[in-house]
């Protein structure tokens, strides 16, 4: 249960950066306003692991502004991401759609760059505390072979 986590960290972190990836290049080459953006990760299969674009895109059709709903649903929707992760991405909102494309291009690539940082540590922790997690976890299940026996 607790590599799973570590993994689904890993991936979750993995999933972040490839949509701020995709996002910047959106943004950069099309220049699609916030709603249109949101619709293009709900509806690719690449992303549909992740919630919280989804969940923005409803926020926002109930009316809330984009800042709020991003932050709203990143926060909420954090999918096996930790705190410092989801905070990076949240921080987002603030930017995304209410300044000009340089900033925002900018914004993108400082939280990428934060979130990388953050997987290397994930992966690290991964790599070391996933077999310690699964190795208890065979010795585990053989104690509770040897009492039942």
């Amino acid at each position: 249960m607790m590599a799973f986590k570590l993994s689904a960290r890993v991936a979750a972190i993995e999933g972040g950066i490839s949509l701020l990836g995709q996002m910047s290049d959106r943004l950069r080459y099309l220049r699609p306003d916030m709603a249109s953006l949101l619709d293009y990760f709900c509806t690719g299969k690449q992303f549909e692991k992740l919630e919280y674009p989804a969940k923005c895109r409803a926020l926002m059709e109930s009316g809330l502004p984009f800042p709020e709903s991003w932050r709203r649903a990143v926060l909420e929707n954090r999918a096996g991401m930790g705190e410092d992760e989801a905070a990076i991405l949240a921080a987002l909102g603030d930017t995304l759609g209410c300044a000009d494309l340089d900033t925002q291009l900018s914004a993108i690539a400082c939280a990428r760059e934060l979130l990388c940082a953050k997987l290397e540590n994930a992966r690290e922790t991964e790599k070391s505390r996933g077999k310690l997690y699964r190795t208890m976890g065979v010795l585990c299940g053989f104690a509770v072979v040897i009492i039942l026996l």
